[in-house]
């Protein structure tokens, strides 16, 4: 699963690159929808995304040509699923590939397909599992504990609230759980598929959602302790995930298997990008 990934901000360079058309969405549609949710501004403008901000996503239009909207991390249940109890207990920001055909992707995969362009993605991994990796030492991990509880603890003070140690905060290390980013070794953005569809319900402002697709884990990622990856595709794949009308079934779930030469470097999270 993707718990978290970081958006490549080079908008329009990628844009410039793939030849696509801005349907521009004003700054003062950002403020609107967070107006009417009542929320800070902040979780859709900033470059790392959770379920729920808002990311630029690339598409083919009804014309044949790239192009680029503004879109919600969580796609909508198709709509002859919004009563089923069970469609609560999905995920809706990752769509396995091994689950594509599901009914629950019916209003999204062969209809709406697209790609992400990202900096960064981030998953928790256990720490014993993580020392086996070789990248990162205890003492590193360590050290980002103690910085991620003085943190902690100075966000209470600011606010005049009494700080203690969580139960988490006072286990050993090597038994507790740590976010870990992945990049690429060539600095280059990655590509990773989406689907999305429509809301449902019709909601005027929220009115599309995606979900990143998720794989087996690449080479790097099962190293470092964790089972999924986004199923990231080079351009000349990305060709063929736009265009779902023109292949068949199989040539669409095959092609996420497929990541070229992809290799991956890993970190601790950066604790300055962290969102709160």
């Amino acid at each position: 699963m993707c718990y978290s990934v970081m958006v490549a901000q080079e908008i329009k360079s990628l844009s410039k690159r793939f030849g696509s058309v801005l349907v521009r969405e004003d700054q003062d549609l950002l403020f609107e929808r967070e107006r009417i949710l009542q929320n800070p501004v902040w979780p859709i403008l900033q470059n790392r995304i959770f379920s729920g901000h808002f990311a630029p996503i690339y598409f083919m239009n009804h014309e044949n040509n790239l192009e680029r909207q503004l879109m919600r991390y969580s796609a909508y249940p198709p709509i002859n699923m919004l009563n089923d109890k069970n469609t609560a207990k999905l995920s809706t920001f990752n769509a396995r590939r091994d689950n594509i055909l599901s009914p629950f992707w019916s209003s999204a995969f062969l209809i709406g397909h697209g790609f992400i362009a990202l900096k960064k993605f981030y998953e928790w991994v256990k720490v014993s599992d993580l020392m086996a990796a070789g990248v990162v030492s205890l003492s590193e991990v360590v050290q980002y504990f103690q910085d991620q509880s003085s943190r902690r603890k100075l966000k209470f003070e600011s606010e005049g609230k009494k700080w203690k140690p969580t139960p988490t905060e006072l286990m050993e290390p090597l038994l507790r759980k740590v976010v870990i980013e992945f990049f690429s070794e060539a600095e280059q953005p990655l590509y990773a598929p989406v689907v999305f569809n429509q809301n449902a319900q019709g909601h005027p402002i929220f009115s599309k959602g995606f979900a990143i697709l998720t794989d087996d884990p690449l080479p790097e990622v099962l190293m470092a302790g964790h089972d999924r990856s986004p199923a990231f595709l080079d351009e000349a794949r990305l060709e063929i995930w736009l265009n779902p009308k023109n292949h068949s079934i199989k040539e669409l779930v095959g092609v996420l298997g497929c990541r070229g030469e992809l290799r991956l470097l890993h970190q601790l999270e950066s604790l300055g990008m962290k969102s709160a």
